[in-house]
């Protein structure tokens, strides 16, 4: 397994990745109906603007090659940044999000960020638990984000760094 910076080379394989991740429970993303390439390619492109312009750090988790994960820290901030991780199922409970989330955290370090924030949604237990394990802890705030098939409570944890 290597951990390394997001190539542009990166972006049609985590495109299928988050396709096939919304395909297994819609809860594990975002955005409100299903993810189409033109939405997906457009946000990367936005990412790797962040990316260069020192705003966020984003590793890639390979195996033979292939994207099987990616761990994204975008600053909101000057000292606060948010994060996301992705991994596919057949990689996850094998320590690639460990990996990922250790790996963004050291480079967040270097570019100024002080307070890391995810934010998850209630109904993703497997989600809540891997920050928890990972040193986060709930921040006692909470939101609703509303999505076509109903309201959901989004849970915010937070790790200093």
């Amino acid at each position: 397994m290597e951990i390394a910076d997001l190539d542009e080379k990166d972006i049609f394989q985590l495109i299928d990745l988050i396709k096939e991740t919304y395909n297994e429970n819609r809860l594990y993303m975002w955005f409100d109906g299903e993810p189409y390439f033109d939405m997906l390619y457009s946000l990367f492109n936005t990412k790797i603007n962040f990316l260069k312009a020192g705003k966020g750090i984003d590793k890639v988790a390979r195996e033979e090659g292939k994207a099987v994960g990616e761990c994204e820290v975008i600053k909101i901030s000057n000292d606060d940044a948010k994060i996301g991780i992705i991994v596919g199922k057949d990689y996850r409970k094998h320590g690639t999000g460990k990996m990922l989330v250790e790996a963004a955290l050291k480079d967040a370090k270097k570019i100024g960020v002080k307070t890391v924030i995810a934010e998850v949604a209630e109904e993703n237990p497997n989600a809540l638990m891997f920050f928890v394990k990972n040193g986060f802890v709930e921040s006692g705030r909470s939101g609703i984000i509303e999505k076509e098939d109903g309201k959901h409570k989004v849970i915010e944890l937070r790790l200093d760094i």
